[in-house]
């Protein structure tokens, strides 16, 4: 059995938008600009679940 993790960042979604405080802020704010967009955050995803057993170096 493998277990693998990611994180993928901050991505450009409305997730933090409607948040108070510094979450909501940033969300709301030019920052979003150099975030990742939701299909860039996936990327990860999609390639751990799809990718050979070659990457898996037994950590």
């Amino acid at each position: 059995m493998t277990a693998a993790c990611f994180a993928p960042g901050a991505v450009a979604t409305s997730f933090g938008q409607a948040s108070t405080g510094i979450t909501g802020l940033v969300f709301r704010s030019p920052a979003r600009a150099f975030m990742r967009t939701p299909a860039q955050g996936a990327d990860t995803l999609v390639w751990l679940a799809t990718a050979d057993d070659g990457w898996r170096n037994g950590g």
